[in-house]
């Protein structure tokens, strides 16, 4: 099991539902599954969108997985399934996980729109040798601040 700790936000109901089955579900809005990775960013408008079934974005519960996700970016992780089974399940306030979602994981090209954190996923099982499409967006993106003169 991963040791990696994410936080899916949601409404009080949901909370309880998540905490109850032992599972999360597909988005109604969007055919996938989202959470944030624990040290990831807080952005708002990603997280407590108040698009789906949630009635708001005020309950924050926090889990860990045996499934990797697909990918993870520092505001989002995504399983492309219907459902996850998750363990360790505690919930808390949105507020909380705020403090929780402090930019402290590692990221690969920070300045590129590819941008993904160095935890494992199913694109990169390994973090610390990652797939050549991503290893060129990292050079590319170095490039890319060179040419503009930056650091």
């Amino acid at each position: 099991m991963s040791e990696q700790v994410y936080i899916h936000f949601t409404d009080s109901v949901g909370a309880q539902a998540i905490k109850d089955s032992g599972a999360l579900w597909k988005s109604s809005f969007v055919d996938a599954i989202f959470a944030v990775a624990k040290g990831g960013v807080f952005v708002p408008g990603v997280q407590q969108t108040k698009l789906g079934r949630a009635k708001s974005r005020d309950i924050a519960v926090y889990f860990t997985a045996n499934d990797l996700p697909d990918y993870c970016m520092p505001e989002e992780c995504v399983w492309k399934r219907d459902s996850l089974l998750v363990d360790n399940v505690e919930i808390k306030s949105a507020s909380e996980a705020e403090k929780d979602l402090d930019g402290s994981l590692p990221t690969m090209h920070p300045d590129s729109w590819n941008e993904r954190l160095l935890i494992p996923s199913r694109e990169m099982p390994d973090p610390s040798s990652p797939p050549e499409y991503l290893q060129e967006q990292v050079f590319s993106a170095k490039r890319m601040k060179k040419l503009a003169g930056l650091k």
